[in-house]
């Protein structure tokens, strides 16, 4: 499985999301099943992320020297050019965006989601893994991230989304409704972003 994206379907997304363990071919032990949404949930936001940005992504496919050399280490040689395109683009200003997306679904499922502010850069811890737009297997160290820089490790707050949205979205109207759209897939009582507090 290391050189694939795997995604579960509809169905094995609703028996995780019931806390069961789906049935074959799936095969995956219950240990893994809050890893395996977890990388769900940021597969779908990915996919999500590419249709609703297609333009500008197209231009990174059409100029493929617009794609970092930084981004190497985190593809393999099954990555598709349209997902290394997507993955660039996601790090070029929507870290932000990313982390509250799939940080604010995954509350609704019941997770408990700290919020990384790397100071230029914005990941997730769940159940003891960062998460970020270029680890969608989840690591267990902040250095591991893409961001981590080791002159700034005292000063990285972890708190709720309202830090992250205050740092990286107060002003973007698109990433808001981004987030608000992909969230609302999963629960229509949504509205963003439930948990900053507005007086």
């Amino acid at each position: 499985m290391s050189g694939t994206q795997v995604m579960l379907t509809q169905q094995e997304l609703n028996f995780l999301l019931r806390g069961l363990v789906p049935p074959e071919p799936t095969r995956i032990n219950k240990s893994e099943t809050r890893k395996l949404l977890v990388k769900s949930i940021f597969e779908r936001w990915t996919l999500f992320y590419r249709m609703a940005m297609r333009s500008d992504i197209d231009r990174y496919i059409a100029e493929p020297q617009r794609i970092g050399a930084r981004f190497e280490r985190y593809f393999t040689e099954h990555t598709s050019l349209e997902r290394r395109a997507t993955l660039a683009r996601m790090n070029s200003g929507d870290c932000g965006t990313t982390a509250l997306a799939v940080g604010q679904t995954l509350e609704f499922l019941g997770f408990d989601v700290l919020y990384c502010d790397l100071l230029d850069h914005a990941a997730i811890l769940v159940d003891g893994f960062y998460w970020d737009t270029l680890c969608p297997e989840g690591v267990p160290a902040l250095e591991q991230l893409l961001a981590y820089k080791q002159e700034n490790a005292s000063s990285m707050p972890i708190s709720n989304a309202e830090l992250i949205h205050s740092r990286y979205l107060p002003y973007d109207e698109l990433g808001m409704q981004m987030v608000e759209t992909f969230v609302r897939m999963f629960s229509l009582n949504y509205k963003y972003p439930f948990t900053v507090i507005t007086e």
